[in-house]
């Protein structure tokens, strides 16, 4: 599991995320959208979605934390990529991203 360490209420952020099938070939991310869904350890509860850009020509999608997401709680998050092809196919990324989140100092 990938960890991100983060500081609570940055803003500015990106999040590359490289996507691949299991054995290594491509997708085909043509048209294709993608969301990564975060929620704090032990919790059901999202705490926030972020719609990510996606890069067909290179098989990757960055995430933008700049809409205040990171104003919450100090601790441990995990997030769920998910990815909607064009033809309609919805595949969501087996491993989670584990996201660490300190208090900032001042």
């Amino acid at each position: 599991m990938n960890t991100v360490n983060l500081v609570q209420g940055d803003s500015g952020l990106n999040l590359r995320v490289n996507l691949s099938r299991a054995d290594g070939s491509s997708l085909n991310l043509s048209g294709a959208s993608a969301n990564l869904y975060v929620k704090k350890r032990k919790s059901k509860n999202l705490e926030f979605t972020i719609a990510g850009s996606v890069n067909s020509e290179d098989d990757y999608v960055i995430f933008s934390f700049n809409n205040n997401e990171l104003d919450i709680t100090p601790g441990e998050y995990f997030g769920e990529v998910e990815v909607s092809l064009s033809e309609g196919v919805v595949q969501t990324v087996y491993d989670l991203i584990k996201f660490n989140i300190r208090q900032e100092f001042a």
